[in-house]
């Protein structure tokens, strides 16, 4: 009986270590799967790992967000703008003491359809549609304030032809100004038309650029139009000294304005019967030389402008300037210095500087301008004009004319 028991006894035994056996099998099956699926996941773990990395190095090298196919076109377009806040003080002998706040708002879209076409345009502000104007005065019971269209061009840069460009519709000034004056052009004029553009370096230290346009002034009906035909060019010269010397001539010619209403105003033109007296054909003469007094930059620059039509007698306009330094980075200022003289026919006064003289022709004087960068794409600066005017047409420039101008500019 003993010997009975035992045997049932290890036979017992043996079955629960089968048990165990068996049990101790399954586990180590599900722990191989459980081991199995944390490498796959291990590995899709380094497989992210890996594609975030590419995708950061490349971000990296194009410095932007890399878009998907269908929205590439998104890459080749920048938005550019600025907005300037202006406190304006006029004063003068036949002015009454003037006190207004101005805002100029501009935004533009800037892109390359592919290597040689791009585009460019942009809205900005304005009391009215002056083509020489993007101020907005801050009045009128607090209204709401217009919108224009203010460019709208495109550029065609020929692959196969190095430093030639052709501008098509509303586009910035395509005419070189020496110091960016303003005796014939105001900065804000956009004309419109069409223009060429060139510019060719002729060895290490000379470069030439020339530049013309045929641009639609004002459309007459039956009549012939208006137009404005312009032709210029020029060489650039740099020294060891790393200084530049640029000089050249320009020819521009108003087809259809004698006897003709004004263009917006007269602006100090002469009329006979409420139409231009004269014809309009310009001869200017430029040259600028930049430099530096150490490391500072500095400029001097002088423009001259002849009105060579028949019977004018008014025809002369000349300026002198000069720039010291240049407000960039943070905590970098500039200072400048003009001195203008202008007759009364020696440019179309609807196209020139409108802050000068409060506009047009017939006047001659200073102006003084100092700018300061208070932070990076944020400058103050303040201007200041001493001119005397012909106020009446009596043909006396002895009206005092004073303009102050505070600004606090932002740009994007």
């Amino acid at each position: 009986m003993w010997v009975l028991a035992a045997a049932l006894a290890a036979g017992s035994v043996g079955m629960v270590r089968a048990d165990e056996i068996s049990d101790l099998r399954k586990q180590v099956e599900e722990q191989y799967n459980a081991l199995i699926r944390l490498q796959i996941q291990l590995s899709q773990v380094e497989n992210a790992q890996k594609q975030q990395a590419e995708s950061v190095k490349k971000l990296e090298s194009t410095g932007g967000f890399t878009l998907p196919e269908p929205m590439k076109w998104a890459e080749r377009v920048r938005l550019y703008g600025d907005f300037r806040y202006r406190h304006e003080q006029i004063d003068g002998d036949r002015v009454d003491q003037r006190d207004r706040h101005r805002i100029r708002a501009r935004v533009g879209l800037k892109g390359s359809i592919n290597d040689e076409w791009s585009f460019d345009l942009r809205l900005a502000s304005g009391n009215d549609d002056s083509p020489i104007s993007t101020n907005q005065d801050l009045d009128g019971g607090f209204s709401s304030k217009r919108i224009w269209l203010d460019r709208a061009f495109l550029t065609y840069e020929p692959d196969k032809m190095d430093g030639l460009a052709v501008l098509a519709g509303k586009m910035g000034m395509p005419f070189y100004t020496v110091g960016g004056n303003q005796l014939i052009w105001d900065s804000d004029l956009t004309p419109e038309g069409i223009a060429v553009q060139y510019t060719v370096n002729l060895n290490e230290t000379w470069s030439l650029f020339a530049n013309g346009g045929g641009m639609w002034v004002e459309e007459r009906g039956s009549d012939t139009d208006t137009s404005l035909w312009g032709l210029q060019g020029g060489l650039s010269h740099l020294f060891e000294d790393k200084s530049k010397l640029t000089g050249g001539v320009s020819y521009y010619k108003y087809g259809n304005i004698k006897g003709k209403a004004a263009i917006g105003a007269f602006a100090g033109n002469t009329s006979q019967g409420g139409v231009y007296a004269f014809d309009y054909e310009l001869l200017e003469t430029f040259g600028e030389y930049a430099t530096k007094l150490g490391e500072t930059p500095m400029a001097f620059y002088g423009n001259y402008v002849v009105n060579t039509a028949s019977g004018v007698q008014g025809d002369t306009g000349w300026l002198l300037g000069a720039r010291y330094n240049k407000a960039s980075a943070p905590g970098t200022w500039e200072a400048g210095y003009e001195y203008r003289d202008l007759e009364r026919d020696a440019v179309l006064g609807a196209f020139t500087d409108s802050d000068f003289i409060g506009g047009g022709t017939y006047g001659r004087g200073h102006k003084l301008g100092f700018k300061y960068a208070l932070a990076k794409n944020v400058a103050a600066g303040a201007t200041y004009f001493i001119s005397e005017r012909d106020a009446d047409g009596g043909g006396k420039r002895d009206d005092k004319y004073r303009r102050l101008q505070l600004d606090i500019e932002l740009k994007f």
